[in-house]
Order: C-alpha cells, then sequence, then structure tokens
C-alpha cells in the first residue's frame, strides 16, 4: 500500500512540476509583453534582476519557436535595463550580439531596434555622439511593419534629451516636433510621461518658465494616476530642474539628493552621473565650493569606470561591427545609386536614339 502511495505521488510530482514551471514561463513572457507594450522598463512585478534572468530563460524558448519580433523587443528591453542598472559591459555586448543577429537574419524590424539598442549602450557609455548616430539609424531605418512598436519615438525621446543636455535648442525643437506628430503622444502613457518630463528642460532652456512649470504638472498628474515606480525618479528631477530655474535651490538640492538617494550603489551608471552634475553645478553656484568639489571628485571616478580598458575594448568591438555594417548599407545604396543612374542615362540615350531614327525616317519619306 505505501509503495503504491509513493509510486503515484512520483508520478504526480513528474506532472506538476513541468505544468508549474510552463505556468512561470507564461507568467514572465506575459509581465515582459506587458512592459514591452506600455513602454516601461520595469515595474512592480517586474523589476530589472527579474527581466534579466526571464530573458535569460525566455530567449531559447522564442528562438526555437521563431517567435522573431518577440525575442528582439525582449532583447533591446534588456540592453536598456542593463543600461539603467549600470551593467556597461553587458548592456555594449548584448546590443553588439542583437545587431549581429538581425543582420544576419536580413530582419528590418531587428536592425531598427538594434539600433535603439546600440543607442542605448552608446549612450550609457557617455558617448552622446554616437548614441546620437545610432538613434537617428533606428529612426530611418525603413521597416516592412512595426505596428504597435514605439521604439521610434522612444528614439525620438533619446534624442531631444540628448540635445537638451547639449544646451542645443534647434535640434531639440525638430525631434520634439517629430515627437508631437506621431500618434503614440496620444495612445501611449509612458510617451507622453516622458514627452513632459523633458519639455520642463527643454521650456526652462529656452526661458519659458510658465511652460516648464505646465509641463511638470501634467508629468506629476500621469505619475498620480499610476504611481509606476519607473517614472518616479525622472518627475523628481523634472520637479528639482523646475525648482532651480526659479531660484529655490534648497527644495532643488533636496529632489536631487532624493534622486541619487533612490539610485542602488550598482546602478550608479549615467543616470547618476547625470543628476550628480545637477546637483555639483547647484552647489559651486550657491556657494558650496567644498562640497560641490567631493561631488566632482565622485563624478570624475564613475566616470573613469565607464572609460575602463575592458568596457573601451567591447565599445571598440560595437563600433567595429556597427560601422561594418552601416558601410555595407552605405555602399548597396551608393550601388543602387549608380545602377538608377545607368538606367536613366540608358533611358535617356536609347529615347534619342529613337527620336533621330523617326526624325531622319519622316525627313527621307518627304523627300521627293
Amino acid at each position: 500500500m505505501k509503495k503504491a502511495v509513493y509510486i503515484s505521488f512520483i508520478i504526480n510530482l513528474l506532472v506538476c512540476i513541468p505544468l508549474h514551471s510552463k505556468d512561470r514561463i507564461s507568467e514572465h513572457l506575459y509581465a515582459l509583453q506587458h512592459l514591452i507594450n506600455t513602454n516601461l522598463a520595469y515595474d512592480s512585478i517586474a523589476s530589472i534582476d527579474s527581466i534579466i534572468i526571464w530573458e535569460q530563460k525566455l530567449s531559447p524558448i522564442l528562438e526555437q519557436e521563431n517567435q522573431t519580433e518577440l525575442l528582439f523587443r525582449i532583447k533591446q528591453l534588456l540592453v536598456h535595463v542593463h543600461s539603467l542598472h549600470g551593467n556597461i559591459g553587458q548592456a555594449i555586448d548584448e546590443a553588439r550580439l542583437m545587431y549581429e543577429k538581425a543582420e544576419t537574419l536580413k530582419y528590418d524590424l531587428g536592425i531598427a531596434l538594434s539600433n535603439t539598442a546600440i543607442g542605448d549602450a552608446y549612450y550609457c557609455s557617455n558617448m552622446s555622439k554616437e548614441a546620437i548616430d545610432a538613434y537617428k539609424e533606428a529612426i530611418l531605418q525603413p521597416v516592412s511593419s512595426s505596428e504597435g512598436n514605439y521604439y521610434k519615438e522612444m528614439a525620438m525621446l533619446h534624442l531631444k534629451a540628448i540635445f537638451i543636455r547639449e544646451r542645443n535648442p534647434k535640434e531639440a525643437k525638430v525631434y520634439r516636433e517629430m515627437l508631437l506628430k506621431s500618434d503614440a503622444i496620444h495612445t501611449n502613457r509612458t510617451i507622453l510621461f516622458f514627452h513632459y518630463c523633458s519639455d520642463v528642460a527643454y521650456y526652462i532652456m529656452v526661458g519659458e518658465l510658465q511652460k516648464a512649470q505646465d509641463s511638470f504638472h501634467e508629468a506629476e498628474k500621469i505619475y498620480d494616476s499610476c504611481k509606476e515606480p519607473y517614472y518616479y525618479s525622472p518627475l523628481l528631477c523634472s520637479r528639482g530642474l523646475y525648482y532651480e530655474a526659479i531660484g529655490e535651490n534648497e527644495l532643488a538640492l533636496s529632489c536631487y539628493d532624493n534622486v541619487l538617494q533612490s539610485i542602488k550603489q550598482k546602478m550608479r551608471s549615467i543616470s547618476y552621473l547625470q543628476v550628480s552634475y545637477l546637483k555639483a553645478d547647484l552647489l559651486a553656484k550657491t556657494g558650496n565650493p567644498q562640497e560641490a568639489a567631493r561631488l566632482y571628485d565622485k563624478i570624475s571616478h564613475i566616470t573613469d569606470s565607464i572609460a575602463s580598458p575592458s568596457y573601451t575594448h567591447r565599445i571598440n568591438s560595437l563600433r567595429a561591427s556597427y560601422q561594418e555594417s552601416r558601410m555595407k548599407v552605405e555602399n548597396k545604396i551608393e550601388h543602387n545609386r549608380i545602377f538608377m543612374g545607368g538606367i536613366l542615362i540608358g533611358t535617356v540615350i536609347l529615347t534619342v536614339i529613337i527620336y533621330l531614327a523617326l526624325h531622319l525616317s519622316l525627313i527621307h519619306i518627304s523627300e521627293p
């Protein structure tokens, strides 16, 4: 009797474990699809650490099932969270592998998503110029179908934010206006939220403080309606920028401190660097040179870690792979241009020959 009970228990266990595993995989996939569809990097259910672990389990399954679009969208999300997490080496490596795979498959949407991922990898490596080029490539990449995929709008947001930080209102305005023409600004909450946050900085830069305040209030309304953890730091940073712009320096410093404290030690990458610069510059401006100097030293240390030899090697590898593919594309475009030019010239010459032949034939007929 006991033997039969044991056997029954073992059989039930063998049946239940695979079913439970499949259920967990489905749950994880659903959670990642929710992030992708809403353009969130993480939420209260799917933390950054969880996303990294889940991707490792899900990618082989998606590849086996030929779910190529979902695979690339999850890969893009992975690069983005690695960059937020401060895992610069992993972000660079994943972006390179993603791009090479898209090129091998000749998958146009995969190439576009890879360009966005490459932009994220360059951006977290403090390489703005290269990030700008990659985001622009993502926007310009011809894609046969990208329904429900807002990678272009996210690239526009990144470009707008970079040009604002570089104090380039002309270029920032270009991508701001492109974004406003997109349907996503009316249908996607995350894109609208980050648009308002970046508008706070944009309007401060161009000296329109009332519009900056209005933009902050709109961003605040969105955050209050959902309390997404991904929105918390950008909203605080926007509040700090506005307080600083109106001379409420203590309140601004408090906002910057709260942002920096919310960023974990292992996540102290480019985001931590940018907010640290804001705080250090404000400290220097308000007569706290010693505290500002200590923070500048800390910034220098983080910058040096980003530019370490291991990262430099990976960045060079990414750049080589990316530039090689870009050269292939440019050569193909040039070849097509020459080919089409040849066809056009040939058509013109043939038309002239036919015209001359007909003209001479008419002259011959008209002669007595």
